[in-house]
Order: C-alpha cells, then structure tokens, then sequence
C-alpha cells in the first residue's frame, strides 16, 4: 500500500506541474516556447484565392526557394521552423525542410502561423477536411477450414474498420474496430500417457485419430480503440482502448470429456503530454496509463481443477525525454493490484499487488563510421526488494552492402502477474519467484543486393532461468532452474531479385542450451528447446495479383524435462498456399501439412493432420 500512495503522489505532482506549465502562453512544440502568439490564420476563403500552398504562405511572410525545398521565415534559419499537418509533425525537427509539393492543396483547410516564437521558431499548423473518406478502412473476411474426413470443420468471420477523423479547429479522431467469431473443431486429442509410446511418420493420422478424441471451441472477441488529439496542445493525446473474448471449449478425453469456459474483460486509458522544460533542444513526454482486466477461469475444468476469477488493476507512468539529440531517458513505473476470487468451496478473496520501476539513461554516437548506443538502465522489483543496475552497448557499421554490428547486454526479466499468482487449468502460481537475469553477447555480419545473407552467432548466460515445471499430478508451476548458458548461431540466406518473381529463403538455427545447475539436471539440454531448427521458404508472384508460397520446417527433437529422459521426437512439415489480392477483394487457399504427418509440438497435443482452408475478404 505504501507504493501505491507514492506511485499517486508522484503522479498527482506530475499532473500539477503539467497544469500549471499549460498556463504559459502558446507552447507551439515540446521543444519551443511561444510569447503571446499572435496567429496567422488563412482559412478556407482566403486560401481559395491562392493557387498552391506556397503562394498562401508567402503572403503570410514566408519565402519558399523551389530550388532546395526549404522554407525560410523574415530571413530567419530554417531549422527553426516545424510544419504540422492535422496536429503530426511532418518535417525534420532538425533541419525543418519540407518539400510543400507532397501537400495536396485542394484538402487544405486552413493554415495557421505562429510567427511569434523564441530564437525565431516558427510553427505552421495545417488542416486538412474534416474527414477524409478516401483515408477509411474496412476489412471484412470469411475463413472456413476442412480436414480429410469432414467439411467446414472451422468457420471463422472477422470484420474491422478504421476511422480518421480531423474537425476543422484542427482536432482529430482516430478509431478502429474489430470484431471476430470461430468456431474450431480439431479433431485430435490427447496422447496416452504411456511414455513408451513413440511417435512414428510411418502411422497414419487417421488411425491416430481412431484412438483419440477431439477437441472444439467457440471463440468471441472484440476490440475498440480510439485516440483524441488537440491542436491546442502540440504532442499531447488521449486514448482508449477495450478487448472482451468469451470461448466455450468441449474437449474430449479417454474415459470422457470435460467442459471449460474463460471469460476476458480489459479496458485501457492511455494519456501522453508534452511537458514544458526551459531549454532548448529538451523534449520531454509523459504517458500515464491505467488498465482493468476480469480474467474468468472459474468454469475452467481441466483435470477437475477448476480455476479462480482475478480482477486486476494495473497503473503505470512512463517519461521519455530526449536532450540535445544523443542523450535520451525512458523511465516507468508499474503498480498492479489484483483480487483473486478462489472457485473452491471456500470461495476465497485473495489479495495481491506488484510493483515495478525502471529507468534508463542511452546515450547515442557516431565515431570513424560507426554508431554506437550504451544505456545504464536501472530496475526494481517490488516482491523480491531487489535493485538492479544493468547495461546495454552496442557499435554497428553500415557501409554500402554490408552491415556489421556487435551487441552485449546484461537484461532482467521480471516474474509476470500470472507467474507469481495465477491458479487454474492445471497451473499453480510461485510468489517466490526471483527475477532471471541474462548476460548476452551478440555479433553479426549481413550482405543485402540481388541476394542476401546473414550470419548471427550469439552467447547468453543465464541465471535463475524461469520456467513452467510439472508435478506426477500433473499440475504445472514457474520455477528457478538455476543458471544456464545458450549458445549458437542464426543463418539466413535469400535468393532476392536473381530469379525474378521467384525468391528462395532458408534459415537455420543452432542452439546448445546446456543447464550449468542443478544437480542431476547439470549438462542437460534445456527442456523444449531443439538444437536444430530449419526452414526453407519459395515464394512466386505471377500475374501481377497471384502469390504462391511454400514452407517446409523441420524441428530436432525436443526434451520433454530438464532430466532429458523423454523427448518430443523431431518432425517434418510443408505447407502451401495460393493467395489473390485484387483492389477490393483478396482470397486465398492454404493446404497445411501436405503430407500428413503426424508429430506433436508439445507432449500430450498431437498437431492437425491435412487440413484445407479457403478464406476471402473484401477492403474498403
């Protein structure tokens, strides 16, 4: 409760502060300060009477050089001029250029100057229609999947639509909608628990599905977004977004079938300031931000553990701040707060908070050709009281078809809200989870013209390594494994432009993930990570509006536990499609698992076998 009361103390401060730097007259950016600004205002009558944005602006005391697109104002540097179009910074805040012929005179609204900045900073608002019909977005898509033995197995139908609106004071609105619905049969289920059994490409799915049942679910979610920006306050803005999602799944199993249902509320409040500091070439943000999330699990019924309703309350307040343009901050801080309603007969409330702070110093560099970034960033982490200091470097060089760069790193990855607290589906949280911590060290050298590769060898120390364990009931919670170390390299390769319409791509992965702790577990491989993984990609455009795309994957074989005794054997796969996107409409076709392999990604989830889908959509 104490980091609480602070967290909305600092942030009650912050909201002061900023309402009384709104009281100074006529902040035209985050970087310049105005002096009782008297506008220009050139509205849509006086702009009918102009042929083109430049000759408007030359009559409001401006003269444009068409030879170098630069805008000067009363003899005064360019640099310090900023154009804004319906409230977004168009032009390069270093050098101000702005090349006017990319403006669309005839959606001009109104042009508004303010001439009466500091050190000569000027600043230009345009305002286009009020609401530009050719810039909305309307999707809208049908999807249906069949496997072998059945037809339309899987529909699915998704609609969405994006809206920008500007009004005429030089305001805007921005809201997107999206809506989907499915409904998924699979027909697989869950493998014996025989762990004799092995998985063999010389079986057939279809006798693999004889044995096992399946697996259905109705799927419902919905989100909405909207973000209000003023031109009354330059980088200020104010979002909302929400996402609801209701599944009812029957999902059968030896000896009968069991019922689960999860319900999901979040809705989000997002703020961003521009905050006023007096000096030049500082800019300062502040994002404050507030979410509700109800996650339902009580009808979750997985093993006959059902699981509990949490309602969690998450504030948080980020800054970001540049200074003389290679000295930048990033901070955060994170406060949840969750009551955990329990499903069991004692039907109990359960209490938990989490807090969280971060900052981050960068400080960015060019030295001989090369680029060089380094951060300090510091973390605390409320559960386990620890304050860490970590790291960041990083040189790159770029030259005319070559990069290269080198990057070493010490990062905390702090234990999520679910991993400390979550209870349900056979999961069991650990409140006394400790942070994991990484040191990494990256290299690379990449090549990009008519063809391109790259080559990534990497080197991580890991230690106190979160991970999901199971007990012999079968119930699964976070763990620290100890430390372990990762090493390995990533290959990339494609054909480009040397056959035309026809490119290749290949990627392999090597990663050895040795545990360097924990007893009998010490020079294991780390469990679910393969040592191989491959990937070959074609893909080949005919027509102007056809794609056909091939993918053939392979995964070396993938310990089961960290004591390496059973093992996910290792699998092929080839998917292919053929897509159509026309000006209005799109479809495609996808032939998935082509040759009917049967193999598993996780123990106990055998993968689908073929399966069809044809899905088509129309944009607006």
């Amino acid at each position: 409760m104490k980091n609480l009361i602070a967290f909305l103390f600092a942030l009650v401060v912050s909201f002061c502060s900023f309402a009384q730097e709104l009281e100074l007259p006529g902040i035209t950016t985050t970087i310049h300060r105005a002096k009782n600004p008297e506008l220009i205002v050139l509205d849509e009558d006086a702009l009918s009477s102009f042929s083109s944005a430049e000759q408007a602006l030359e009559s409001a005391g401006f003269a444009f050089k068409k030879g170098n697109n630069e805008l000067t104002f009363h003899g005064y540097w360019n640099s310090s001029i900023k154009v804004y179009i319906n409230n977004v910074l168009v032009n390069d805040p270093n050098t101000g250029k702005f090349d006017f012929s990319t403006l669309d005179f005839a959606t001009v609204k109104s042009i508004k100057v303010n001439p009466a900045a500091q050190n000569g900073s000027v600043a230009i608002y345009i305002t286009t229609v009020s609401c530009d019909f050719s810039k909305i977005r309307v999707n809208a898509e049908l999807k249906s999947q069949s496997y072998l033995s059945s037809l339309n197995d899987s529909p699915t139908a998704r609609a969405e639509f994006s809206v920008p609106i500007v009004f005429e004071n030089g305001s805007s609105l921005f809201v997107h909608e999206a809506f989907n619905v499915s409904h998924k049969k699979n027909h697989f289920g869950y493998r014996s628990q025989d762990a004799t059994y092995k998985l063999d490409f010389s079986d057939s799915y279809s006798g693999y599905k004889k044995n096992y049942s399946g697996y259905e679910r109705t799927l419902f979610n919905n989100s909405l977004f909207a973000e209000f920006a003023t031109q009354k306050f330059p980088g200020a803005s104010f979002g909302f977004s929400s996402y609801a999602s209701y599944s009812d799944s029957n999902c059968g199993k030896t000896g009968g079938a069991y019922f689960t249902e999860e319900k999901q509320k979040d809705l989000s409040l997002v703020f961003a300031f521009p905050v006023f500091i007096p000096f030049e070439n500082w800019n300062l943000k502040v994002l404050p931000s507030y979410k509700y999330s109800d996650l339902d699990y009580t009808k979750h019924a997985r093993f006959s553990d059902l699981g509990n309703e949490y309602k969690v309350s998450n504030f948080s307040f980020q800054a970001e701040s540049s200074v003389l343009d290679f000295l930048e901050f990033y901070a955060l801080c994170s406060y949840d707060f969750s009551d955990e309603i329990s499903s069991g007969k004692e039907n109990a409330t359960y209490s938990h908070s989490l807090f969280s702070a971060f900052f981050s110093p960068s400080l960015k560099f060019e030295y001989f050709g090369w680029n060089f970034s380094l951060s300090l960033p510091f973390d605390y982490f409320e559960p386990s009281n620890t304050l860490s200091l970590l790291y960041s470097f990083c040189a790159e060089r770029n030259l005319k078809n070559f990069a290269f760069f080198f990057k070493a790193s010490k990062n905390i990855t702090n234990p999520v809200f679910q991993q400390l607290y979550y209870s349900g589906d056979g999961g069991i949280g650990n409140p006394d989870l400790k942070s994991e911590s990484a040191y990494s060290f990256y290299t690379g050298l990449s090549y990009s013209q008519k063809f391109g590769f790259s080559v990534k060898p990497f080197l991580i120390f890991y230690r106190d390594k979160i991970g999901w364990v199971s007990d012999s009931s079968t119930s699964w919670s976070p763990d620290n494994w100890g430390s372990s170390v990762n090493w390995g390299a990533d290959f990339y390769f494609s054909t480009k432009e040397i056959f035309g319409n026809l490119e290749f791509s290949a990627s392999y992965t090597f990663c050895k993930a040795i545990l360097t702790s924990g007893g009998g577990t010490k020079g294991n491989q780390i469990m679910y990570t393969p040592v191989h993984t491959f990937s070959l990609t074609e893909k080949y455009s005919f027509f102007d509006s056809f794609t056909w795309t091939t993918v053939f994957s392979y995964n070396s074989k993938k310990y089961t536990s960290n004591s390496n005794t059973l093992y996910v054997p290792d699998y092929f796969n080839l998917d292919t499609g053929l897509s159509w996107t026309g000006e209005k409409f799109y479809a495609q076709f996808l032939w998935q698992n082509v040759f009917d392999f049967q193999y598993v990604h996780v123990d106990g989830y055998p993968a689908p076998g073929t399966s069809f889908t044809l899905s088509a959509g129309i944009k607006l």
